[in-house]
């Protein structure tokens, strides 16, 4: 669990195209950050009620703006502020590596709701798809702009 979400994308894409049978049979074993759109809106609200806003701003600095609009829609009026703040305060100074250890730290919190049964993202990860590989479309824009709006200390559903 130490490879980076960029790779993972990079393997399952190469992987993909050279051995489809192979992805298929790997591809529900790897979760990837923005696998997280694959949820429903009610799994999606439990799993941002569990993270902090400051965690979700870092974990969305990058993400493809599919992703980003699944979790924006899914998160309070007051959530959105605080993300669409931090973003336009710091979003262009966090590094690759923060956006990864955030991005990683919410995939824990996913892993722990599918131990216990509230979440099942594996079972929803489609195989038969082209975007399956999680290829990324061109990253949003930051700040208010591209009408992220933020939200920071408590948590995103609160």
């Amino acid at each position: 669990n130490n490879i980076s979400g960029d790779i993972k994308k990079q393997l399952l894409d190469l992987l993909g195209k050279s051995d489809p049978d192979g992805y298929k049979k790997f591809r529900s074993n790897v979760v990837i950050f923005d696998d997280l759109k694959l949820l429903s809106d009610d799994e999606l609200k439990t799993l941002l009620s569990e993270a902090s806003v400051e965690l979700l701003s870092i974990a969305l600095v990058s993400v493809d703006q599919q992703t980003y609009q699944k979790i924006d829609k899914n998160l309070t009026k007051s959530a959105k502020d605080m993300i669409e703040q931090f973003l336009d305060l710091k979003g262009k100074s966090i590094t690759k590596g923060e956006i990864e250890k955030a991005q990683a730290q919410v995939l824990e919190i996913v892993k722990r709701r599918e131990k216990s049964g509230k979440l099942d993202l594996r079972g929803k990860i489609s195989v038969g798809k082209s975007n399956a590989a999680g290829k990324k479309a061109a990253p949003p824009k930051q700040g208010a702009a591209a009408g992220k709006q933020p939200a920071p200390k408590q948590t995103a559903n609160t």
